[in-house]
């Protein structure tokens, strides 16, 4: 039935963060766990946009491994790679 049915949740480029976001895969990844405010419930529109909202926990795209904060880039202590996201200020602290 309808009444079970989940709405998708929607992240518009608006509300990613304070300033101007061009691509929101630029902003965030598969997987990737955030913390965001609820905007609207009548179709689930959320907020990334303050310093303490954003992307909690990251998995390197290349080995999937938990990336580590450093300089406001995700860097993965498995392979080497460097990623951005869209960052909480509370991002590794587990703090959600």
């Amino acid at each position: 039935t309808s009444a079970n049915k989940v709405p998708p949740v929607l992240i518009t480029s608006s509300n990613v963060k304070d300033s101007y976001c061009k691509r929101l895969d630029e902003e965030f990844a598969v997987g990737d766990i955030i913390k965001a405010k609820v905007l609207n419930t009548e179709n689930m529109r959320l907020s990334t946009a303050g310093k303490e909202l954003g992307v909690m926990k990251a998995q390197c795209s290349n080995c999937r491994a938990v990336m580590v904060k450093e300089d406001n880039k995700l860097k993965c202590p498995e392979c080497g790679r460097v990623e951005r996201r869209k960052l909480s200020s509370d991002y590794g602290t587990g703090i959600v």
